[in-house]
């Protein structure tokens, strides 16, 4: 409590809580640091479903994930070059829309769907939010007095820093509760216990426990720990979705008044 109260009073502070007050600045930290934790979560899953669950090898998903990799190239180009016709608010607003077809297809994947699917998924939302790092800094620090610059660009940078690295947790938390509430009671019965608990806590488990078991019972195990992990991936995807959706909205209604960035001030 001392901490803040400090930092309101004193003059010069590494933290400008102050800055705060700026609606344009606080809507964008709100839109990074939620766009990052989702991608968090969706960057984990997408990695772990490519390898894990359709048996890649890390080259072969690593060629797979270029796409991806490209359309946020292109999104981060054409961000900047958008925004000073339509805006950086409208640009942000239709990014987060693109983003959020992709983050669909990806809840709606199955076992038995294409893998062109995950990746077009994610080709999408990779796309879609692109503008996000391309304008999201400079609309923050451009929001901000000339003098606190360095502040406002060092806050944009700890939320996002600070969303992907809770995106992972919160996501991959729900994810694997997911893929436990899915395996409990559902394993094969010629497990022993200590075989149970490992291929029930994790996919990688399942993997390593279904190494030692007749191939039957090995393919038994396998599908169903990777329904289990497709379903953890479902819900990450879905929850990463309404919050797509929900900062579209709210970079809609707060920022869809900013001057082109051409105007900006930096």
């Amino acid at each position: 409590f001392n901490l803040p109260c400090l930092n309101l009073w004193e003059h010069y502070t590494l933290l400008d809580i102050a800055l705060l007050r700026n609606r344009t600045f606080s809507a964008t930290l709100g839109m990074i640091f939620f766009t990052t934790a989702s991608m968090g979560g969706i960057i984990l899953f997408v990695n772990q479903h490519l390898q894990l669950v359709k048996g890649l090898s890390p080259l072969n998903a690593g060629l797979w994930l270029l796409p991806p990799a490209v359309a946020v190239i292109i999104g981060t180009i054409l961000a900047p070059i958008l925004s000073k016709r339509f805006g950086p608010g409208y640009i942000v607003s239709f990014g987060m829309a693109i983003a959020g077809i992709g983050l669909l297809m990806l809840a709606l994947y199955n076992s038995s769907s294409s893998l062109y699917l995950v990746v077009a998924g994610y080709f999408f939302t990779c796309l879609g939010v692109g503008p996000v790092g391309a304008l999201g800094t400079d609309i923050v620090v451009g929001s901000a007095p000339p003098e606190k610059a360095g502040s406002a660009s060092a806050m944009s940078e700890t939320c996002g820093e600070l969303g992907a690295a809770l995106g992972v947790a919160v996501m991959g938390s729900i994810g694997t509760a997911i893929y436990r509430g899915q395996m409990d009671g559902s394993l094969p019965v010629v497990l022993s216990p200590e075989e149970a608990k490992t291929a029930g806590d994790t996919l990688v488990g399942a993997i390593t426990v279904s190494q030692n078991l007749p191939d039957s019972i090995a393919f038994e195990l396998l599908d169903q720990a990777r329904n289990a992990f497709i379903a953890g991936f479902n819900m990450v995807s879905a929850i990463s979705l309404i919050a797509s959706i929900l900062v579209a909205i709210l970079v809609f209604r707060m920022l869809h008044n900013l001057k082109p960035s051409k105007e900006t001030r930096h």
